[in-house]
């Protein structure tokens, strides 16, 4: 039993430090799009709609370990609580490809501020939804609420 309890804790280590110690893990969020976390960072590649997830039985598979996420080019949809209550995610880039966002994607996330394009849909949802934001083209960091 004592044998149990300790390999039960080196695997609990192993999986807290898996992205302090720099190793990459990824997989499928949609039927065309891929993640890849890699020190913190998520990235999200392909096309289409990302998958829908639960605020508690099927959380997204970075959910809490990721700081910042870059949406690429060609993802047009960002599902059901795809990062809801991650309270480290502080900043998250909105390709100009994104027409729909769901309304708990961003659910529980105080520190996050969107990096999108001007006069994206994703911008109109930042407005809609009090939500900081800055301008992907702009060499500024100029913040509205």
């Amino acid at each position: 039993m004592k044998k149990h309890w300790i390999g039960w804790i080196v695997l609990s280590l192993l999986v807290l430090l898996l992205p302090v110690l720099g190793l990459a893990e990824g997989g499928t969020c949609g039927e065309s799009l891929t993640w890849n976390l890699e020190n913190g960072v998520l990235t999200i590649s392909g096309t289409g709609k990302m998958d829908d997830y639960d605020s508690k039985n099927s959380r997204p598979p970075w959910y809490g370990r990721v700081f910042s996420a870059v949406l690429e080019e060609g993802i047009t949809d960002i599902g059901d609580y795809a990062f809801s209550g991650c309270l480290s995610l502080t900043s998250i880039t909105l390709p100009d490809s994104v027409t729909e966002i769901s309304d708990t994607a961003f659910d529980k996330c105080p520190n996050l501020i969107l990096k999108v394009y001007p006069d994206s849909y994703a911008e109109q949802y930042a407005k809609e939804k009090n939500l900081s934001y800055f301008y992907s083209e702009s060499d500024t960091s100029w913040l509205f609420d």
